[in-house]
């Protein structure tokens, strides 16, 4: 009795019955469907941006008091907002592709988003931060990293530029006093903006060197230009 009243309670009531969101099957089986099939078929190459204005009137008012349902918005969705979006997995994208491009990644981009995970602690989502450590591990052993090696995965380059940045500052300030002048990072001058704007969020200045004839950045050019800044 106990498992059977276990499996009849839905995700949508509380455990004495009351409904807290309304029955969602349908728009739920329906964004399942448009999954699936935007998974199976190919990216649309013609996709592309829209100007501001346009989308704003083709979207119209899609945020009011009392909601637009589940069927106007995956509506609204696959007829103005995806068209106006390039799928990263296209074959248009040759060199910057922040997305992985297969099916079976997207498919369990679904899979991971059904799960409902939050793996900021290990209270919550102690799985998904197994998998992420064995993942991380891996990365190091390729690397030729040592055994202590950790980390965690971010967004995107920009937060993991920031995120290494800080990291080594707190592992230079352990070792030297700050010196008098602040804290310096010292990158190529063809660096990433991220690194200007993470020395903004840290309040240290950026020194730049130059690269060589094959776009590397050398110790002696590092050496070079932290002779002149001192």
């Amino acid at each position: 009795m106990q498992k059977a009243q276990c499996e009849n309670t839905s995700a949508n009531t509380t455990p004495d019955g009351l409904q807290v969101w309304g029955d969602e099957e349908e728009i739920v089986a329906a964004a399942i469907d448009y999954a699936r099939r935007r998974i199976m078929r190919a990216p649309d190459l013609v996709a592309a941006a829209r100007p501001a204005a346009d989308l704003a009137l083709a979207a119209g008012t899609a945020i009011t008091p009392w909601g637009m349902g589940g069927a106007a918005a995956l509506k609204l969705f696959d007829q103005v907002l995806a068209p106006a979006t390039r799928a990263q997995n296209g074959s248009t994208n040759l060199a910057y592709i922040p997305a992985a491009p297969t099916r079976a990644a997207l498919a369990f981009d679904a899979v991971t988003g059904a799960a409902n995970i939050f793996a900021g602690t290990w209270e919550a989502g102690a799985g998904a931060i197994h998998a992420e450590n064995e993942a991380l591990t891996w990365l190091t052993q390729l690397l030729g990293w040592p055994g202590t090696a950790a980390g965690c995965f971010v967004s995107g380059g920009t937060l993991g530029n920031l995120s290494a940045l800080i990291t080594a500052r707190a592992a230079a300030a352990a070792s030297r006093p700050r010196p008098t002048d602040g804290w310096k990072i010292v990158c190529a001058d063809s660096a990433h903006s991220s690194i200007r704007s993470a020395a903004q969020a840290m309040d240290v200045k950026v020194v730049t060197a130059p690269v060589d004839h094959r776009g590397h950045l050398t110790g002696a050019a590092v050496d070079t230009v932290l002779d002149l800044s001192l």
